[in-house]
């Protein structure tokens, strides 16, 4: 008799843990468990496609089906603002070794890849927003894309200026943009400019204030680093 109830008491702790297995307390997609997600039409997304766009930070899953249904998610693209208060949170990216926040500027006359010239006098009293980059840096060229919105969103500021300092002879330059639209006014074959801030890390990115002052500056890009460029840049304005 003793034997049989530790038989039952057993089983019964089996089907008790088997129970809990089976229905974990989250309400996040359970990594174990197939889920399908699908866009705005209903046509479901590759795992690989949708794990990468989520890993983005720029994305969303947003949950269709409840208990008693394959989990199904929508996959959302974060507005603007939704974008901005997920990175708002976020750390402020890794600091360039070159700039300091505060110090004076020194600008130099430049000359972009149509050969028109760039007075320094010309950059002083405008919001200066510096790129240092090369066309064989792999990430230079993934945040290409996210500086052309950043562009095209203060489009109408007269007073901000993008320039993109390039260790890249002008030919170089000229051939990369026709397969890859860059907005910066481009600066070609620049590495004694690079040279005389120090820079050697790539991307650099630094913005100058309207009195000549470091306001902003960062190695590497992302996301992140792009939302903190237009943060300042608004700051600024």
């Amino acid at each position: 008799m003793k034997k049989l109830l530790f038989i039952v008491a057993i089983a019964f702790a089996n089907a008790k843990g088997f129970a809990q297995t089976e229905t974990p307390k989250t309400n996040l997609p359970a990594v174990t468990r197939e889920i399908i997600v699908v866009d705005s039409t209903g046509l479901p997304y590759s795992t690989e496609y949708w794990n990468k766009a989520v890993k983005s930070g720029k994305y969303k899953l947003e949950r269709m089906y409840e208990m008693g249904q394959q989990p199904k998610f929508l996959l959302k693209q974060l507005t603007e603002e939704e974008l901005d208060e997920r990175l708002d949170k976020s750390l402020r990216p890794r600091l360039s070794k070159c700039f300091k926040d505060g110090d004076t500027f020194k600008y130099s006359n430049l000359t972009d890849i149509t050969g028109k010239k760039i007075a320094a006098k010309d950059l002083v009293g405008k919001i200066l927003v510096i790129n240092f980059w090369f066309i064989a840096c792999p990430p230079c060229r993934q945040e290409i894309p996210e500086l052309n919105d950043l562009v095209k969103k203060f489009a109408n500021e007269k007073d901000v200026v993008f320039v993109a300092v390039a260790l890249d002879k002008a030919e170089q330059i000229e051939n990369f943009l026709k397969l890859f639209p860059f907005n910066y006014t481009q600066v070609p074959d620049a590495r004694y400019y690079a040279e005389k801030f120090g820079v050697t890390q790539y991307p650099t990115h630094v913005i100058i204030d309207r009195n000549a002052k470091v306001s902003y500056h960062s190695v590497g890009g992302g996301a992140v680093n792009t939302y903190w460029l237009k943060k300042t840049i608004k700051g600024l304005l």
